[in-house]
């Protein structure tokens, strides 16, 4: 049996059994090309089965492993579900003996889903992992993505038993209103109480992963065990520690994540961004679990058709940006839940991960040594037990979302979703209101940029400092700004950027300011300005505060827009600038990385236009004394250097470029 952790995963639903001949066309192409896969994935039955029919169903797994096996393609069992996929029933319950009891936060008892607490439950799921630990002999585990105490607005499990053991926890047992009136109590104060519900209520789903590692190393002490994560909208997604803990074992075992989102159907291109920012939150979490990692596997998913939803080239263009979110890995989705597709599909698919995989090899190999780097755009570590504000409804605290700052990675510029890495924090609407006040004094003694949206929530804050400006929100159409001669735009001083925006921000600054940008008329050039659209202010605690009147960083924006938010960040970042910059304008979303001691290491660029890129310019602040530089393909890409000036080969439309010191 294969025991090391894998690139790349080919995931194989159930319905494969239907159709034995798919996997003699999968082995017949693989044979052409062995290097595509690693590993593949086979999966349990939805739904609670009788033990009997998982044993059939394990039975019949095990032969359709065989012939990858004598490829040397590993295999490992993915877990169709445990506590119960979604809110609604699916799948058989022929097999449960136990009560289904998990209850929302409104009283309602979810049919089909079940309190990892349970012990009848528990003895389940052992026993069926006993099951297919003796007949496959799986080399990983991976528990389903419904390990997750948290689905479609439903908070948590309030069932009796769950209230009983956190009374007990605490000192003090509560009904489920009592319980509901403290967790979203409004006396404008941080809420430490929710931080002991949200630790226990994820110290459940260490239970349920400790029994599964459990029943699995009785058999195998060396079977890898892995999570399927879900995405990072629920409260619990930043508290994997107990989940993770309870996988790893007492010897302390690594531990595999894979992280997911949406993005199920390439059409939406953009979507692939804002899968990336939850994919990297979820990561960030990972790591500060303290549970050894031993794997971070991206989830890439065409549904409910691999062919029509996902091509072959968007498969290995979005391989690639999952290395650049920070995963180190990637399981393909092979065939829908309930379907598969005709054989050129998966030949073109098979091929192209073979040619691509020189590339994630390497780009793997860089990222275990370095960090990402750029501008935190993430939460506050504490989020979820921020003041509840009195216009927002009960349970607002527990649901978190990326709505429009993923926009904002097409920019060029460098953005992560974690302070370690990060030069400076951007506060946005999705962010402003979880950091708490002694967390926004330490941003703000620093550099942080605030849009229009961020200062709006915040002057709604009782603050112990001044952030040094104010915004106000105004409404036209027919805006531009107006660069001022200030050296901290650059070239682009004196230029005007046309703002298409219906809803944006006037400035007003309260302490020392060198104002950026103004508004302007756009059809009555004599009219008097509309106000500041942008400011680098002192703010009362001597630290910088960058003002944006827009919301977020506009990444629909001109050559002249770009390069002053360029300079902007090379301010911010100081000792020179940024380690690397992308000049080159357009819809090209970066990724840069940096050793330890904050030299560059790497950058991807990723080119999201169905154009050519032109020629691409890149300035560092200290040369690297050697560079390597691949494509998509894993084709190598010419450049020239000058100076501290790279310029590599065009780039053609949706393609990828990995530009490295080796």
């Amino acid at each position: 049996m294969k025991k090391r952790w894998p690139l790349v995963i080919a995931r194989q639903m159930l319905c494969i059994a239907q159709r034995p001949e798919f996997i003699d066309t999968e082995i017949e192409i693989l044979r052409n090309y062995p290097e595509a896969w690693d590993e593949v994935w086979f999966s349990t039955p939805l739904g609670f089965p009788t033990l009997e029919e998982h044993r059939k169903t394990a039975e019949l797994l095990a032969k359709l492993a065989e012939p990858f096996r004598r490829l040397d393609i590993g295999v490992a069992l993915s877990l169709a579900n445990e506590i119960g996929h979604g809110t609604e029933l699916q799948g058989p319950t022929n097999g449960v003996t136990w009560e289904q009891k998990f209850t929302a936060h409104d009283g309602e008892v979810l049919e089909g889903r079940n309190c990892p607490r349970t012990p009848e439950f528990l003895e389940y799921l052992r026993e069926m992992i006993r099951i297919y630990m003796q007949i496959l002999h799986p080399d990983a585990i991976w528990l389903n993505d419904d390990a997750r105490i948290w689905h479609d607005g439903k908070p948590a499990c309030f069932c009796p038993q769950c209230l009983e053991e956190f009374g007990r926890l605490v000192g003090k047992y509560r009904t489920l209103p009592e319980l509901s009136t403290l967790l979203n109590k409004r006396d404008g104060k941080e809420n430490p109480f929710r931080q002991q519900w949200l630790d226990f209520a994820a110290g459940s789903l260490g239970i349920m992963g400790a029994t599964i590692a459990d029943a699995a190393r009785e058999i195998d002490p060396d079977c890898r065990m892995g999570a399927q994560l879900g995405g990072s909208g629920h409260p619990y997604a930043s508290n994997l520690g107990p989940l993770l803990a309870g996988l790893s074992g007492p010897q302390r075992q690594p531990v595999g994540i894979r992280p997911g989102a949406g993005f199920y159907v390439d059409k939406k291109l953009d979507d692939m961004f804002a899968k990336g920012i939850v994919i990297a939150r979820i990561n960030s979490a990972a790591r500060k679990s303290g549970v050894p990692l031993g794997q971070i596997c991206y989830e890439l998913e065409s549904y409910p058709f691999a062919r029509s939803c996902k091509t072959a080239r968007t498969t290995v263009l979005e391989s690639t940006m999952a290395l650049s979110f920070g995963c180190d890995s990637v399981a393909q989705y092979n065939n829908g839940a309930d379907n598969v597709e005709a054989p050129d599909f998966y030949a073109r698919k098979i091929k192209a991960t073979a040619e691509w995989r020189k590339l994630w090899l390497v780009m793997q190999q860089i990222h275990a040594q370095s960090l990402p780097y750029g501008i935190n755009s993430g939460y506050s570590p504490t989020a979820l037990t921020r003041v509840l504000g009195a216009d927002e409804p009960d349970w607002a605290w527990a649901s978190v979302g990326y709505e429009k700052v993923f926009y904002s990675l097409l920019s060029g510029l460098p953005f992560v979703i974690d302070a370690i890495g990060s030069f400076t924090t951007l506060l946005h609407r999705e962010n402003a209101s979880t950091y708490s006040d002694a967390e926004l004094r330490k941003l703000f003694a620093g550099k942080v940029i605030v849009d229009g949206e961020a200062l709006e929530i915040l002057a709604g804050r009782k603050l112990s400092f001044d952030p040094g400006v104010t915004a106000i929100r105004i409404k036209a159409r027919v805006l531009r700004e107006k660069f001022t001669a200030d050296p901290l735009n650059g070239t682009s001083a004196g230029r005007s950027f046309y703002t298409s925006s219906s809803s944006v921000y006037k400035l007003e600054c309260h302490g020392p300011a060198r104002v950026l940008s103004v508004y302007q008329w756009r059809f009555q050039p004599d009219r008097e300005d509309a106000g500041i659209a942008s400011a680098w202010v002192q703010n009362s605690l001597g630290g910088v505060t960058l003002a944006l009147g827009y919301n977020g960083i506009p990444y629909f924006c001109s050559d002249d827009k770009q390069h002053q938010l360029l300079n902007l960040c090379n301010a911010l970042a100081g000792d020179g600038g940024m380690p690397v910059r992308l000049e080159t304008p357009g819809p090209l979303a970066v990724f840069p990385r940096i050793d330890p001691d904050g030299s560059f290491r790497s950058i991807a660029v990723y080119n999201h236009s169905n154009d050519s890129s032109g020629k691409l310019t890149f300035t560092f602040r200290t040369p690297p004394e050697k560079l390597c530089c691949l494509g998509g393909g894993s084709r190598e890409i010419a450049f020239t250097r000058q100076g501290n000036t790279v310029v590599t080969a065009d780039l053609p439309g949706h393609d990828v470029l990995f530009l490295y010191r080796p």
